[in-house]
């Protein structure tokens, strides 16, 4: 079985996007799309088309409007229409560009948080677009805006899942809807502010039970699939409370798939009992600050993984784990 992931595409900005045509050349059963599906907002004023923050003026129309439209102009896109209904499953995570904007919590009190409303609307029109790409045959059109009405009373939770492929299981985990705007504090002896990461929350309490429980009840291997890397940046887990209960959990044949910074990488955490974390992210997204042609492939092979990590030159690396 090989699935292949990857995060980060602007539809905005690129609007061919030649990965996928690299992706499907891997001939992948499973497609992973790891967060930064539409990007709501990309760039700094005045050298964007859509500067960082601006949904958080829009109103709620406006809002659900073109975060619609640019699910459906993503969804036109033809190397990616192609690829999507060559696969025999998709799973799909947001990230914060795809939930609202630049560095959007989903709980808390402070700019980022996003609305309760907001929430509703990106949790309705994420689902559209998830339904969407596991309809087969894929249909020729994609579906119209939902009533707002139906978008504002949906249910609220996250949009976690787990779904399993013979001896695979892998576990799509929301890490915005649940996730707290930091607290900071100003260190009584610099006077500068400091992050509390014991402190807030990127899971939340429901979803890492949840997260436990669907760990220790499988036997085969498991892919945790998550739109932040466990280090490195500043909406990383390391920077939460989970960061301390991911370390106190005892993963069996467990690797960990994560999107977000534009680039590819592998790293060996030896803090998590030697865990291996894949990063895939720069699918589709050029320009300032951004990188294009990134995806990994995983390949199951028995009791242990080979993982390829490709950029937009071809191969980069190949790294065989054992489980």
């Amino acid at each position: 079985m090989k699935a292949a992931f990857t995060s980060c595409l602007d539809v905005l900005d690129d609007d061919v996007q030649k990965v996928w045509n690299h992706v499907a050349a891997q001939n992948p059963d499973v497609l992973l799309l790891l967060g930064d599906s539409i990007y709501m907002d990309f760039g700094l004023p005045g050298f964007s088309d859509h500067p960082l923050g601006r949904p958080q003026k829009w109103d709620l129309p406006k809002f659900a409007k073109e975060m619609h439209g640019r699910y459906k102009a993503q969804s036109q896109v033809p190397s990616f229409r192609n690829l999507v209904g060559s696969v025999g499953r998709v799973g799909a995570i947001w990230d914060d560009h795809d939930f609202g904007w630049n560095g959007a919590s989903g709980k808390g009190i402070g700019w980022n948080v996003m609305p309760s409303e907001k929430k509703s609307i990106a949790r309705g029109l994420h689902m559209q677009f998830r339904e969407w790409l596991r309809t087969r045959p894929l249909p020729p059109d994609y579906p119209g805006q939902p009533e707002m009405e139906s978008l504002l009373s949906g249910p609220d939770v996250g949009i976690e899942e787990v779904f399993d492929i013979d001896a695979v299981r892998f576990v799509m985990l929301d890490g915005r809807y649940y996730r707290e705007e930091a607290v900071v504090e100003i260190d009584p002896i610099d006077g500068q502010p400091e992050r509390r990461p014991e402190s807030t929350s990127l899971l939340g309490d429901s979803q890492r039970n949840w997260l436990a429980e669907k760990i220790n009840e499988w036997s085969g291997i498991i892919v945790l699939c998550s739109g932040s890397t466990i280090t490195g940046r500043s909406d990383a887990w390391e920077q939460y409370l989970d960061l301390s209960w991911l370390k106190q959990q005892r993963f069996q044949r467990t690797v960990i798939l994560s999107g977000d910074i534009h680039t590819i990488a592998s790293k060996k955490h030896k803090s998590l009992h030697g865990l291996w974390e894949f990063t895939a992210s720069g699918a589709a997204r050029p320009g300032f600050g951004g990188d294009s042609g990134n995806f990994g492939i995983l390949n199951v092979t028995g009791d242990g993984i080979e993982v390829q990590l490709f950029d937009e030159d071809g191969l980069d690396k190949t790294k065989s784990v054992q489980l």
